[in-house]
């Protein structure tokens, strides 16, 4: 049954003067029956009308925990507690005397003084529940009781059916029960139990529902309720990214809006442009929504993965990474939010997860690009399309596209950013290029710029990709299109490619010229960070395109001492990186045979410290 029908349900069995029986709500742990049952408990909250009068509310009990019926029975008082006072002192005195006995009517005192002590002690006895089972002409509304989490309770079957049903028969409660069923099932088929599930459910239960949730609803109501502006304002944007993330506990969305709220009390709002905020929020919002979906739902590590560089990732990690792209990337790109490294940090967001706070959380709010305030350039004005009129999209397109047509661009992202712009406009039929030539010309536009810049000082910043599906704060356009995939792994292996020219002539320009300097600091030269940034030289292969007879003859004129040097960093290297021996084996062999051949021309002393180098290897490729 669907939200509405359970709702026009609902309302038609709490009409019902004594209707006999219980109505069962079951639905999975977290997936919104309490927040819709509590809503629209909201709903039957009746108006005061009569002064002398008590006008009965809905009253909800979790009974998770609860132990005993008289422990049920202080909750319910608890919570008539509140209504009989409603009204004063002297109204709740009327009622409370309506359902005592004569004999104890004399240990009230019925002056109208407003003293409540006395029933103070009455409200410690049972007689206040009389209010729900003995007609009273000062007491009016009906009488629903809502037990939540009635499986979580350690109560025996026997004790949970005695009370209940007792509500429902003797009393005329309307009583809606708010469970797991299978679990509620679980915990009554246990051996002693006198009645089984089958038989409380066959006398107590008149009708069972199951809560089929509307999320997306329930989720933009809950932000819409937060009484937050910002989580208000993006209340269609969390909803749509919860149900992206196929996670069905609401409880993540209501941890997710407080933690939120709390995170805003550590940020001034005020010291901000509040356009250039709302803008911020949004970013932020949009990361903690996927953050705490991903994460609480059990996934702690999604953020080495989301977002992140293609490069060097096994395909395995690759298709994990398209995983998140297929989920998040096309709403992202909807709401034109950018990059997350343009607003608070995945790693951040998820050390505030595990931690409650985002260390140098006002260091990075000084330094964001959001908040500062950057001029957006033509290019980044087109990807927030939506919000141009017509004549500043034309506008901004012309110069867009002239700028691409005349291999103006400066930047591979950017030229990988415009080739999905343009991509898209011709999927939507707002402007009409070849797709074919749109591909042929941006390749010409890298390749230029591999070559116009590539003395500059900023060159690697140039030719950056950015991470993966975005660059500059935006999410790629047309990231599925094949004429995007073609120009964006074109650039990728281009940049490998460069990068891996820089890395071989590193490692060369190491053994082809080692010294007893370079010797002694092997260990600090190969535990530098590659070129591309991802790794350290210990990690990559570090002999491909070395010419091994000259690095050879270069190791043998080192000093005994340096040599030792060389042969510990040999052992430390696949003793830690194993993977490493196969495809450097063959280095290896050659580099043993020339370092034999070596010898034969040294002294004993000499031919000893190459020896131990010699030996060395032989140990390490005997381990393949």
């Amino acid at each position: 049954m669907n939200i509405t029908g359970i709702e026009n349900y609902l309302n038609e069995y709490i009409k019902q003067d004594n209707p006999q029986y219980a109505v069962m709500l079951k639905g999975k742990w977290g997936c919104g029956k309490t927040f819709f049952i509590k809503q629209l408990a909201d709903k039957w909250q009746v108006e005061p009308h009569a002064e002398e009068r008590i006008e009965l509310q809905p009253i909800y009990i979790s009974l998770n925990g609860v132990s005993s019926c008289s422990a049920i029975s202080f909750l319910i008082k608890r919570a008539l507690y509140p209504i009989l006072y409603s009204k004063g002192a002297q109204v709740a005195k009327k009622v409370i005397c309506g359902t005592i006995t004569a004999l104890s009517k004399s240990l009230i005192d019925l002056n109208k003084d407003g003293n409540v002590d006395d029933l103070s002690s009455i409200f410690d006895t049972e007689m206040i529940l009389d209010i729900l089972s003995k007609p009273n002409a000062s007491v009016s509304g009906n009488k629903i009781l809502i037990f939540d989490d009635i499986e979580r309770s350690k109560l025996s079957t026997d004790e949970l059916f005695g009370y209940i049903n007792n509500l429902v028969e003797h009393s005329g409660c309307k009583i809606i029960l708010v469970c797991e069923e299978e679990k509620l099932k679980l915990l009554c088929d246990q051996p002693d139990s006198k009645i089984k599930y089958d038989e409380f459910k066959e006398k107590l239960i008149g009708k069972t529902i199951s809560f089929e949730h509307d999320l997306y609803s329930i989720v933009k109501s809950m932000s819409e309720k937060s009484g937050n502006k910002y989580l208000q304002d993006n209340s269609e944007l969390i909803a749509k990214l919860f149900i992206a993330s196929q996670v069905q506990n609401l409880r993540i969305i209501k941890q997710f809006i407080s933690d939120f709220k709390i995170l805003l009390t550590e940020i001034e709002p005020s010291k901000y442009d509040p356009i250039l905020f709302e803008k911020f929020t949004q970013n932020v919002i949009a990361y903690f929504t996927i953050s705490y979906c991903e994460y609480k739902s059990g996934d702690t590590t999604f953020h080495e993965y989301f977002q992140t560089f293609h490069f060097s990732k096994t395909d395995e990690d690759k298709n994990r990474i398209r995983s998140y792209e297929q989920k998040y990337n096309g709403i992202l790109i909807k709401y034109g939010i950018q990059h997350s490294e343009y607003g608070i940090r995945l790693a951040d967001i998820v050390y505030y997860i595990e931690n409650g706070s985002i260390q140098n959380l006002q260091d990075i709010l000084s330094a964001n690009n959001i908040l500062n305030g950057r001029p957006l350039a033509d290019w980044e004005k087109l990807i927030q399309y939506a919000g141009l009129t017509s004549k500043e999209f034309y506008t901004t397109y012309k110069n867009v596209k002239d700028s691409f047509y005349r291999g103006e661009i400066d930047y591979v992202s950017i030229v990988i950013h415009v080739v999905g712009l343009l991509l898209k406009f011709n999927s939507m039929s707002i402007s009409k290029c070849s797709t074919k030539y749109i591909e042929k010309k941006a390749i010409q536009q890298i390749d230029s710029i591999y070559v116009r810049f590539f003395h500059s000082t900023d060159f690697k910043n140039r030719i950056d990709v950015g991470r993966y599906g975005a660059a500059w704060g935006a999410m790629y356009t047309a990231i599925d299109t094949p004429e995007l995939k073609n120009v964006l792994n074109y650039a990728i292996e281009k940049r490998a490619k460069y990068f891996k020219t820089l890395d071989i002539r590193y490692c060369k320009d190491f053994w082809e010229y080692i010294n007893n300097d370079k010797a002694v600091n092997i260990g600090k030269y190969f535990n530098e960070i590659i070129a591309e940034g991802n790794a350290t030289y210990m990690q990559k292969e570090v002999f491909e395109d070395v010419n091994i007879a000259v690095a050879a003859k270069a190791i043998c004129n080192l000093s005994f001492d340096s040599k030792l040097f060389i042969k510990d960093f040999l052992e430390y290297r696949y003793q830690n990186h194993p993977h490493l021996l196969s495809k450097e084996c063959d280095y290896l062999q050659i580099l043993t045979e020339q370092l034999q051949r070596c010898t034969k021309r040294q002294n004993s002393f000499d031919r000893a410290g190459t020896s131990e180098i010699i030996n060395t290897v032989i140990n390490i490729i005997s381990l393949r």
